[in-house]
């Protein structure tokens, strides 16, 4: 995660939501502001990430 300075943003909560069965994934962004979500079933998905003193960010939906 990067913040609007391009600056990492650590320990960030990262959602994925399922749109069609709103099956929801979460991970927390490490020290260098990476995240993965390994092993998620084909679908469309909702990502979105939140952390305390930051606006939450909702990139909108893709398929896998």
């Amino acid at each position: 995660m990067l913040d609007p300075t391009d600056a990492v943003v650590p320990g960030a909560d990262v959602s994925l939501v399922n749109v069609g069965t709103g099956v929801q994934f979460t991970i927390v962004s490490d020290d260098l502001g990476g995240y993965q979500f390994p092993l998620v079933p084909p679908g469309n998905y909702r990502i979105a990430a939140t952390k305390s003193g930051f606006v939450d960010v909702s990139v909108g939906e893709f398929q896998n």
